[in-house]
């Protein structure tokens, strides 16, 4: 009895020493934490999902009347399917050279189809009666050039049309059940005129509130192209300027269906050229929308822009990011006070955050050495800053053009480390645009699917 009681003090005495003074017995050491290297890898083209004998099966002219189109800018939706916001689109895959074609400026494709390992499957396109699998693709933007007989030049390039020759998807965001979709009205499409600064008449944004059946105009989302000047001297053509502001006063008062509302916007306090497109990314748990923003069709980098969540519809609330003050991060309410998060000339950008490696990746044309430029990825772990340099994911070959490539949160891998995107091609035929021409392996204006890698190295200690 007495050996068990000493026991029981000695176990006590060493509990209230321990407690005491700090004694016992050493914890392990805390592994320090794992760091690795990322390395992009060059993309490889899976298949076209449009047009002639598409590689999806989507059969696209047949069913929708949907031959040749490019983009296919993915907005998820909260239903488990996303939309894909493609551009001008035509009745066969090369476009123009058949004359008007059943030119549409922006239809809309419909998918639930997240496993692009084979393609991307395509449920149905809009149109004014919702969406539908088996009928003629419409589109809900209203353009000048529906009304007025598309002027030619003699590279088969359509140009200015009353001022604006179409309205282009910029990117989409959906927020509390209300979808949103940027677009910017577009001057010109010629090869030089759409490399000037003034190619872009304004952005805005369009919304709907039933799952993408019916649009509406967000008239107070509206950024005009003051051309960095904040003039339009003229009324343009081929001397190089753009519209006069009158003239743009003009067409940002109308509506998507074609209807002139007076006075709807007053652009005078409406500057925002590096913001006329526009590709909005939800925020990581921060409660702010930010923007990618642009100016000229192939001539600008991007900059930064931000909003909370419950202020998206209201102009006046949103922020630019302009730069590092002694305080850290300035945002501003001038959009011309930004500064560039990327500066060099490219087009066609998007963005997503890959939480596997905890990275935002934007990728987009880079457009340094003009038209026939590569498809890049750059990444960051910061949306500010500490962008690297840009990765070539896809060459241009000779003859081609790009648009692209537009990434998705949900073409992701489970590890994050291979991810798919949506790009587009345009080659020019040769003087003989005649249907007997057509051969499957040369015909180009159409979107693809292409997947790339990521490889994880290990940083050693």
């Amino acid at each position: 009895m007495k050996k068990l009681i000493c026991m029981l003090f000695s176990t006590l005495l060493l509990l209230t020493s321990v407690a005491v003074f700090g004694c016992g017995p050493t914890p392990p050491p805390t592994p320090p934490e794992k760091k690795y290297n990322y390395t992009f890898n060059r993309a490889e083209t899976i298949g076209s999902f449009l047009g002639h004998d598409d590689d999806a099966n989507n059969d696209t002219i047949t069913r929708f009347d949907v031959g040749g189109t490019d983009l296919g800018i993915s907005v998820n939706l909260s239903t488990n399917k996303t939309l894909l916001l493609f551009g001008d689109t035509f009745s066969n895959e090369w476009g123009f050279a058949d004359g008007k074609n059943n030119w549409r400026s922006g239809v809309i494709g419909i998918t639930n189809d997240y496993d692009l390992s084979n393609n991307l499957t395509l449920d149905g396109f809009w149109t004014s009666e919702g969406f539908n699998e088996n009928i003629i693709a419409e589109s809900p933007l209203w353009s000048q050039h529906r009304t007025q007989e598309a002027d030619r030049v003699e590279d088969d390039v359509v140009v200015q049309v009353g001022g604006e020759t179409t309205k282009i998807y910029t990117g989409g965001i959906e927020i509390n059940g209300t979808i949103y979709v940027f677009y910017v009205s577009r001057r010109s499409l010629g090869n030089t005129q759409s490399e000037r600064k003034d190619s872009n008449n304004y952005g805005s944004c369009i919304k709907s509130l039933d799952g993408g059946t019916t649009w509406e105009r967000v008239w107070d989302l509206t950024w005009v192209d003051h051309s960095e000047g904040n003039t339009h001297p003229t009324e343009g053509g081929e001397s190089g300027e753009g519209l006069s502001a009158t003239k743009i006063a003009e067409l940002v008062n109308y509506d998507i269906d074609g209807t002139y509302v007076e006075n709807a916007v007053d652009i005078t306090n409406r500057q925002g050229y590096y913001f006329t497109q526009i590709y909005p990314i939800m925020g990581q748990g921060d409660g702010y929308v930010y923007l990618l923003g642009r100016g000229g069709y192939r001539t600008s980098g991007i900059k930064l822009g931000r909003v909370k969540i419950e202020d998206f519809e209201d102009f006046s609330k949103y922020e630019y990011f302009a730069g590092f003050g002694a305080d850290g991060q300035k945002w501003l309410s001038d959009p011309d006070k930004a500064v560039f998060i990327i500066n060099r000339p490219l087009s066609n950008m998007s963005i997503i955050y890959n939480k596997h490696i905890d990275k935002w990746m934007v990728s987009f044309l880079d457009c340094t050495t003009g038209s026939g430029a590569p498809l890049v990825v750059c990444y960051s772990s910061k949306l500010t800053s500490g962008w690297s340099r840009p990765i070539t994911l896809l060459e241009n070959p000779s003859g081609t053009n790009l648009y692209g490539g537009y990434l998705n949160e949900k073409w992701l891998s489970a590890d994050g480390l291979t991810y798919y995107f949506v790009y587009s091609r345009y080659v020019r035929f040769a003087d003989d645009k005649t249907t007997d021409f057509y051969e499957p392996d040369n015909n180009i204006y159409r979107s693809y699917v292409a997947k790339a890698t990521i490889t994880k190295t290990e940083v050693s200690a």
